[in-house]
């Protein structure tokens, strides 16, 4: 047999290799990032809604106030920490793990606005909460707007840490953003990609120049947590952050905030790059809007400075026009 008889074999081998190795990175990576097993979960905290596990946590006693983490492949219900023990000294405090986060059940599909709007109203008539008074961060604060534009009457009032760019929300994905989302989804180099993308180093460093204005508010823990967070459910975590970073999570909220008659109120960090643009361009779609500042703080500042934002929230909660 010549040598071009046989060259195809060879290159099925070199495929078939480089595949295993891949293969074999992915379920060290897997392994390695939940060995800590700092997310635990109790099966009586588990709703189920169209097929999927929703994870959620309940402490408390009061009028009831539902948390929802950011849009981040590595976010989770421990985003509010350091709030909920001091917001559930007056109220009934959910906090949830979003559908294809955390502990919650990750699937293969594209996850949307709608899609998560879907969920928090389920939950919420489900469980028969009432009006409830919803606080979410970053660009889940759409997902709250959009929650209160569709379901008025599921909402007291709204809370919204450092909302993100009305116009940036508008964007509507490009074919980049769909090529983007088609190789992630790939089973064996979409996976690796995600392990590079939300490995512990990258996290670390989101975490010092992006989330904490003073760095040293970080701890291993949070850091292992976050981590852990991004890749539990395995290789599926890696649809969530195709539908987000290739921007099917956004919705155009204009129109939602111009017309949404349930009080608003932004908690911004103060030193959040860009959030005083971001803020208004809220408030000049809706000038009812309240808004304050935490000094010292970025992304999170509930993690970062949780006493401030809890008085600051008390405040609005307690506030009567």
């Amino acid at each position: 047999m010549s040598y071009q008889d046989t060259s195809w074999l060879k290159k099925v081998c070199h495929a078939a290799i480089v595949a295993g190795g891949i293969y074999a990175a992915n379920n060290l990576l897997d392994s390695r990032a939940t060995e800590k097993h700092l997310l635990s979960s109790k099966p009586e905290n588990i709703f189920h809604w169209r097929g999927l596990k929703m994870y959620y946590e309940k402490t408390g006693k009061g009028s009831p106030v539902l948390l929802i983490h950011d849009l981040h492949p590595a976010a989770s219900a421990a985003e509010w920490s350091e709030l909920k023990g001091l917001l559930a000294e007056n109220h009934t405090v959910y906090a949830l793990d979003l559908p294809g986060f955390g502990r919650s059940k990750k699937s293969d599909q594209l996850y949307t606005n709608f899609f998560f709007v879907e969920a928090i109203k389920e939950f919420i008539e489900t469980m028969s909460l009432g009006r409830v008074t919803i606080i979410a961060s970053n660009e889940s604060s759409c997902i709250g707007l959009m929650a209160a534009v569709y379901s008025p009457k599921l909402f007291d009032r709204m809370i919204f840490i450092n909302p993100p760019s009305v116009t940036a929300e508008g964007r509507v994905p490009t074919t980049l953003n769909r090529l983007e989302r088609d190789v992630l989804e790939l089973p064996f180099l979409g996976t690796f990609i995600y392990h590079l993308l939300y490995c512990r180093e990258r996290i670390d460093l989101s975490f010092t120049e992006k989330y904490f204005y003073n760095p040293f508010h970080e701890t291993d823990q949070l850091v292992d947590t976050y981590y852990e967070s991004a890749h539990l459910g395995g290789r599926k975590s890696r649809f969530t952050a195709a539908s987000i970073i290739s921007g099917f999570t956004r919705i155009d909220i204009e129109h939602a905030l111009s017309t949404v008659q349930i009080p608003i109120f932004i908690i911004q960090g103060a030193n959040m790059d860009g959030e005083d643009d971001a803020v208004s361009e809220w408030t000049s779609l809706n000038s009812e809007i309240k808004v304050t500042s935490i000094a010292h703080t970025k992304a999170l500042p509930h993690l970062e400075e949780p006493n401030f934002v809890n008085e600051e929230i008390k405040n609005f909660l307690t506030y009567v026009d």
